[in-house]
């Protein structure tokens, strides 16, 4: 959603880094991550009045996997 003041739309520049770390618990049949993600930016100018925002947003999010219905049964 573009954000505008007083009519003209203000530039957001930005820049992102991110990594994930596999977590692999000891029976090795699951591997889930854990995933953290660092943005840092600039949105508008103080240029003609305009206004200007600095921010820095940081992400930390968790995947699950569960390989276990995968593994064929066997029937003896």
């Amino acid at each position: 959603m573009p954000i505008s003041n007083g009519g003209k739309q203000l530039k957001d520049m930005s820049v992102s880094a991110g990594v994930f770390f596999p977590i692999t618990p000891p029976d090795r049949r699951t591997l889930s991550y854990l995933n953290v993600a660092f943005t840092a930016g600039q949105r508008g100018t103080l240029d003609n009045a305009q206004i200007r925002e600095r921010y820095v947003k940081m992400t930390l999010a968790f995947t699950l996997n569960d390989f276990g219905w995968f593994v064929p049964r066997r029937v003896d």
